[in-house]
């Protein structure tokens, strides 16, 4: 208790210079990882060898600390959408061409990130991730739409290693994600004011906030949007089956996941190329 009031009430300096009173939401990722190594450190053939009686942490709950979990809900606008996909642009490789395959698949950050060749089958158009590398330890098959097809055939291979994305030749997956994301709204908000000035709109101070992972969010209410079953939908994002589904539906809905995805595509192009207005920035249709 003790531990999770100090990082609570602590003072949290942030690296954009401002800084806030307390850390809640370190407070409540703490208490979830010391719910799990109690869990295993409880188990019978442990908790002798570690002197445990009891589990210390069994009856505490988040609330006990006054704090409240915050769910996040942030969505991406399709303004926001479109300077992304610029801004992305801009970076290059390994950053922008990383940024945009998270945001064509819906994936976790380290699924792509930590992506290497031997993982792609680019003739089946997927990207399979081993169960080392997927949450719920199951192979997870990710389908790649034409313009995941384009961003993956323009990537070049390091001599030295595997890994998709790096800045050592393949040697090590590429890493220092937080400072490349300040890169990135750097420069989606010099794109949001040049969207603003088309429309004789304001122009904006800053970048709305955003993390990466919200980039699944926007994935998934998108195939909301275009009516994919939530099955599909939440398969399609890494999200496993639920209740009974989990134990009799033993369908793989690839086919219907590579729709889905596929139709997210389409949507996404119209998104970063509207079709009408003078300000269309052209991207290259897909091939065969």
């Amino acid at each position: 208790m003790a531990l999770i009031v100090a990082i609570r009430d602590r003072k949290l300096a942030y690296t954009t210079g401002r800084a806030k009173d307390g850390a809640p939401a370190v407070a409540v990722n703490t208490f979830d990882h010391l719910r799990a190594i109690f869990v295993w450190a409880m188990r019978p053939e442990r908790r002798k060898s570690f002197g445990l009686r009891f589990d210390p942490i069994a009856h505490l709950r988040i609330k006990d600390f006054g704090i409240k979990r915050k769910v996040r809900q942030t969505v991406l606008s399709p303004e926001e959408i479109r300077a992304y996909w610029l801004a992305a642009g801009k970076m290059g490789y390994p950053w922008g061409s990383l940024f945009r395959l998270l945001m064509t698949t819906g994936q976790r950050l380290n699924e792509i990130a930590c992506a290497s060749w031997p993982e792609f089958d680019l003739a089946e158009k997927l990207l399979v991730i081993p169960p080392e590398r997927f949450k719920s330890n199951a192979t997870h098959p990710i389908p790649l739409s034409d313009l995941a097809m384009e961003i993956v055939s323009d990537l070049p291979r390091g001599p030295a290693g595997p890994f998709v994305f790096s800045v050592k030749q393949g040697r090590t997956p590429a890493t220092a994600m937080g400072a490349k994301k300040k890169e990135l709204d750097a420069l989606m908000l010099v794109e949001l004011r040049k969207i603003a000035r088309e429309r004789g709109e304001p122009e904006p101070e800053n970048v709305r906030h955003f993390v990466l992972h919200d980039l699944r969010r926007v994935v998934r209410s998108n195939l909301s949007a275009l009516r994919v079953p939530d099955v599909v939908a939440e398969l399609t994002i890494g999200h496993g089956k639920k209740g009974l589904a989990r134990v009799y539906d033993q369908h793989a809905y690839l086919p219907e996941m590579r729709d889905a995805l596929q139709a997210w595509a389409d949507r996404l192009r119209t998104i970063v190329n509207p079709p009408s207005g003078t300000n269309v920035v052209l991207m290259r249709k897909a091939v065969g």
